[in-house]
């Protein structure tokens, strides 16, 4: 090329671009996880209820496991408590989200300085 540093600058808007675009789609991520967890959370909480009043509505005839029978399940994993993956996950993308925003403040010293 007759002129490189233009060359140089355009990769460096291409950078730039490409950064920003990864810090919008990992916060728009977090966001969206964490409201499927809040939902989650919701609908098990419900799901538990549930169970318990069909419980006592069948108890008479030896409560849902009785009719059910073997494929009777009791047990809904809890991913989005405190330890559980959706939250591991979720705790993992914002530590990056941070990265990022450090990461955007860039290196002022050096020969980073311009």
């Amino acid at each position: 090329a007759l002129f490189p540093q233009f060359g140089v600058t355009e990769l460096w808007n291409q950078i730039e671009v490409t950064h920003y675009r990864l810090a919008t789609f990992v916060n728009e991520t977090i966001r969206a996880i964490e409201g499927v967890k809040t939902e989650l959370t919701a609908i098990r909480l419900t799901a538990v209820q549930n169970r318990m009043a069909l419980d006592m509505l069948l108890a008479a005839r030896g409560g849902v496991c009785a009719i059910i029978g073997d494929s009777c399940c009791t047990y809904i994993p809890a991913e989005d408590d405190e330890h559980g993956q959706i939250s591991t996950a979720v705790a993992q993308m914002k530590k990056t989200a941070e990265a990022i925003k450090e990461d955007e403040k860039g290196d002022k010293t050096g020969w980073g300085f311009w």
